[in-house]
């Protein structure tokens, strides 16, 4: 019996497709020839060279365009507002208009105004790094940009204090900017532990941005690194005025920060040195809820042999680029201060 002509269509192309997938199959249970290693490692270059060079102009195409307005604060607030209005009001602009009009007072703050100046700055900082451009290459660069943090959080405290809303600018981390968003340009910043995400928190990048990679080369200039960071908590301490302030700090922040840069001084392979620092902590601290502490790692360290915490002959901790600089100067002592052992302010 004759098929109606529809359903003879429907098998002859149900046949077709049977055989066209069998056909597949049967290529499929085989292997292809070599390829030629070479063209195609070649094609593999190619891409990713033009892959780097677009990145790359993406990277100076953002720096221009965030330098060209971090001249001044109002250049820097201006910018934020157009990457306000182009991420968070994109899709409302007379929400925009209206925030805009609520928040002119905060916008014209020279508080709020540097800390966009800072977060603009730190972007730069962060689109600078690359293959080329490491963590350790970096370090004098992020160690400029902690002097001038440091030197901002002093004169806040002596003056005006940051804004909540300034203070909270600054400590979000960078992928949550405006600026990055509206640029989009967040695939293009660091990511990993070398780099603190937040342009407003000192210790986060001191640590990461600076001891990190000073740590992994065990880099002589390690401990100098928290000479900089004492120096720069002993000036706000100082700027305060606070008696209570200044005393917390000697008595509390000062110690602390000390065995943290006596460790790193063992790290860099001068363990003789670190002793003597802990011993004078010891001495000079021996209330401190610390001391058991500073007292185990000198037990170790006198109980251990030399040869299991010197660096490995051979290994090389002079630095060729030459000591850190200090990012803020010391504290200038108030008048009702006299310098302590340690070299820092402190109460008499």
């Amino acid at each position: 019996m004759l098929l109606p002509a529809r359903s003879r269509f429907r098998l002859s192309k149900l046949t077709a497709v049977l055989i066209f997938l069998g056909i597949c199959g049967s290529l499929r249970s085989q292997d292809l020839p070599p390829p030629n290693k070479q063209d195609l490692l070649k094609q593999l270059d190619q891409v990713a060279a033009q892959s780097q060079n677009r990145n790359q102009k993406r990277r100076s195409a953002a720096i221009s365009a965030i330098s060209s307005q971090s001249s001044s604060g109002a250049g820097a607030v201006d910018l934020y507002l157009r990457a306000l209005d182009g991420t968070r009001f994109k899709t409302n602009h007379p929400a925009f208009i209206d925030w805009n009009r609520q928040n002119d007072r905060l916008l014209h703050t020279i508080s709020f105004q540097t800390a966009v100046l800072l977060q603009l700055r730190y972007i730069i900082l962060a689109l600078h790094r690359d293959d080329q451009h490491d963590e350790y290459t970096q370090v004098p660069e992020a160690l400029a940009y902690l002097k001038d943090l440091a030197t901002i959080q002093r004169a806040t405290v002596s003056s005006e204090e940051l804004s909540p809303e300034a203070l909270g600018f600054i400590q979000q981390p960078l992928s949550n900017s405006e600026v990055v968003q509206w640029l989009h340009i967040s695939d293009l910043l660091p990511a990993g532990k070398s780099f603190a995400p937040a342009p407003g928190v000192y210790d986060d990048i001191m640590e990461k941005n600076v001891r990190g990679p000073l740590r992994d080369k065990k880099d002589s200039r390690l401990p100098a690194t928290w000479d900089t960071q004492i120096d720069a908590e002993s000036a706000i301490a100082s700027a305060s005025g606070d008696h209570e302030k200044i005393e917390t700090f000697n008595k509390s922040r000062l110690p602390e920060l000390l065995f943290k840069q006596a460790l790193d001084t063992a790290l860099i392979g001068q363990p003789n040195r670190s002793l003597g620092e802990v011993m004078l902590l010891i001495q000079k601290y021996p209330d401190n809820p610390l001391v058991s502490d500073w007292i185990d790692y000198a037990r170790d360290a006198l109980t251990t042999t030399n040869s299991e915490v010197t660096q490995t002959p051979g290994e090389s901790n002079v630095s060729t680029t030459g000591p850190v600089p200090s990012a803020v100067p010391a504290a200038t002592p108030m008048a009702t201060m006299t310098p302590s052992p340690f070299g820092r302010v402190a109460p008499p």
